[in-house]
């Protein structure tokens, strides 16, 4: 039996470096078949097939190809996605402690230090909790559920960074937003919080999660899957390569998207009295939490970069955001030891060669800010 996969990066490299043996193995990136035609490929009927795409529609039409092209079996066809929901727990947290680690330092956030904070360069192994529009509730649920469950794996931990996003993080409630199902798609905590409250939506909370479970993997390929599949190599290369090339961002912010960015939002817009309220609650618990984790801990509170040149002719509109944002970090600072770096507006990173769009880092980006980071804190 040969094993084919055929997809885009990171995808490909995620599957083909969690098989338990390569002998047979193909790996063969679309472009290529494009390139090449279909000239020299033959799938036979007991070989597998692996299909590794991020774009679905995509996915699917490979697959309606490979099924009239060629011989192969269709229950040998497996996909990423499908793979994916029967190796991989739900939840980015249990992803991040189910490998074998030592990690010294934590990340709470969203995805400004996903993408902005280059792993490799950190002397340190850090535990990324991470997950893109996570909010203070949810950094907080993570952090409770993490040491509940993971306790013993926290032990060690030293430094903990917290993305603190923008001067609008007070006013951000996740699950009222419309990034909500998007959310627990990604892997963040699932929570209901306030999801009945949202006017975005129209499904239930319920209904939402099982949503996520639709590419649940058929019962036919579940051998299949766990003959071909190391799980622990597959949790661990999902979490370097999908977690963290997928999101390096290559090319420099466009001059579009800096003559549109305009700060019209309702974080901006508007005051969310019970968010900001909840949120100021929230935070401190967790940076109590963290305190009865290491007594000792060093936590840094950080707004992570944004494209200067596109933030100032806007900053009129966080002006008073800001004074109740420092405001707050000062109570925190003072009351808790802990430390606020504002990076937001950095005249080092004045350029958008160093940005995929005016508030995230891209690669170029984050290898210079991790190496910014890397003298201040002195892990």
């Amino acid at each position: 039996m040969s094993v084919y996969v055929i997809g885009k990066e990171p995808g490909i490299s995620i599957v083909a470096k969690s098989l338990y043996d390569s002998d047979g193995l193909s790996v063969i990136a679309w472009d290529e078949i494009f390139r090449n035609s279909s000239n020299g490929l033959i799938i036979n009927k007991q070989d597998t097939v692996i299909l590794a795409f991020n774009n679905k529609k995509m996915q699917q039409a490979v697959k309606t190809w490979i099924l009239a092209e060629f011989s192969v079996c269709e229950d040998n066809i497996l996909e990423k996605d499908t793979i994916d929901s029967f190796v991989l727990p739900r939840m980015k947290v249990d992803r991040v402690f189910s490998v074998e680690s030592n990690y010294k330092g934590l990340v709470l956030g969203l995805s400004h230090a996903k993408v902005g904070i280059l792993p490799e360069l950190v002397p340190i192994q850090l535990a990324d909790l991470t997950v893109s529009a996570q909010d203070i509730f949810y950094n907080f649920e993570t952090l409770e559920y993490a040491q509940k469950k993971y306790g013993d794996r926290l032990t060690e931990i030293q430094y903990t960074i917290y993305d603190v996003f923008d001067y609008t993080y007070l006013n951000y409630d996740c699950s009222l937003s419309n990034n909500a199902i998007s959310y627990f798609e990604w892997g963040g905590f699932a929570s209901e919080h306030n999801f009945s409250r949202n006017k975005n939506v129209t499904v239930s909370y319920l209904e939402a999660q099982k949503s996520i479970m639709t590419n649940c993997i058929i019962d036919t390929q579940i051998d299949l899957v766990e003959r071909l599949f190391d799980r622990n190599k597959y949790i661990k290369n999902q979490l370097v390569w999908g977690e963290d090339v997928m999101n390096r961002r290559w090319k420099p912010c466009s001059e579009e998207l800096i003559s549109a960015y305009d700060g019209d939002n309702s974080l901006v817009s508007k005051r969310f009295e019970k968010t900001i309220e909840e949120n100021t609650v929230y935070l401190r618990k967790t940076i109590e939490m963290l305190y009865r984790i290491n007594p000792n801990m060093k936590i840094f509170l950080i707004i992570f970069p944004h494209l200067p040149m596109a933030c100032k002719k806007i900053n009129e509109k966080y002006s008073l955001w800001k004074d109740m944002f420092y405001s707050y970090m000062s109570s925190l600072e003072n009351k808790y030891n802990v430390n606020f770096l504002d990076f937001k507006i950095c005249d080092e990173f004045d350029d958008k060669l160093y940005f995929d769009d005016c508030e995230h880092l891209n690669y170029f980006g984050a290898r210079k800010f991790t190496t910014l980071l890397n003298d201040v804190i002195k892990w």
